[in-house]
């Protein structure tokens, strides 16, 4: 198994591919398992550099620490710098986006491009999802693991992909009951993502940036996308049509075929 050890971790990373990197960032419950849809298309073209993140999956925690943004932004930057990674494309999704946005802010030297999916710049200044949707996500009293997790698809995913993906969405459910998350960290995450707000530091954002979301996103919705794209100077946006909160699996052709688009525009050797 690949580890890359530091004081206070032992992060668990998977690389595959040739080529200028691209790092992805997890959310809330992903895992390395999470991005099989992107790994598989883009190793083609790019090193894909996947990691869990400190409390996910198989990472280790050797001496725990509060959490925020900014030490998941640091643990990223320890991984790279581990791996001999100068700049690399920076994705991250959900709260993986958030950490995206701390690290570009904060290490825009080893970032080639950002690419922010289904994120927001911060709960007080963004867009809300409805109480029944957060609900939906909160909710697991009396129920078993799957039972959860089944139930978390309705707020997460499109109507339409329970019978038009429903391979994609058991492949989801899976990549979660896989590496499941205590609710003590769970509750700590979420914590970090409450006080999470990084809306007026936008603007100092300098690397190119792409912002994709599911159009019918209702956990964050796609306003978000909407004031990232305001705010971070020249970002592209795009909304992808028919798809949620996992976008990036439900539209996976559509989702790899943008960010292959964007990173060819976007490259760290100069073009002549």
């Amino acid at each position: 198994m690949p580890y890359l050890k530091t004081r206070m971790l032992e992060i668990y990373y998977e690389i595959s591919g040739q080529g200028e990197p691209i790092v992805f960032i997890g959310g809330l419950t992903s895992t390395v398992l999470s991005w099989k849809y992107q790994q598989k298309e883009l190793q083609k073209y790019h090193q894909v550099v996947l990691f869990d993140n400190r409390g996910s999956g198989r990472t280790r925690i050797l001496r725990p620490e509060k959490l925020s943004m900014e030490l998941f932004a640091n643990d990223v930057h320890h991984l790279l710098k581990g791996l001999g990674i100068k700049k690399a494309h920076i994705l991250g999704a959900s709260m993986g986006g958030m950490i995206a946005q701390v690290f570009a802010h904060s290490y825009p030297e080893c970032c080639i491009s950002l690419i922010l999916c289904c994120t927001t710049c911060g709960l007080e200044t963004g867009v809300k999802a409805q109480p029944e949707i957060v609900q939906i996500m909160l909710d697991r009293d009396g129920i078993t693991e799957e039972e959860a997790e089944r139930r978390a698809l309705q707020a997460v995913a499109h109507p339409s992909s329970f019978q038009k993906r429903k391979e994609l969405l058991e492949f989801y459910l899976q990549t979660k009951l896989s590496f499941p998350h205590p609710a003590e960290e769970i509750a700590r995450r979420n914590e970090a993502i409450r006080t999470f707000d990084f809306c007026n530091k936008l603007q100092e954002i300098k690397v190119p940036t792409l912002i994709m979301h599911g159009a019918e996103d209702r956990l964050v919705p796609a306003g978000n996308a909407e004031i990232l794209a305001q705010r971070i100077p020249n970002a592209e946006l795009i909304l992808i049509q028919n798809s949620a909160h996992i976008f990036f699996i439900e539209k996976f052709e559509e989702f790899n075929m943008c960010l292959l688009d964007f990173m060819c525009r976007h490259t760290a050797v100069e073009k002549g």
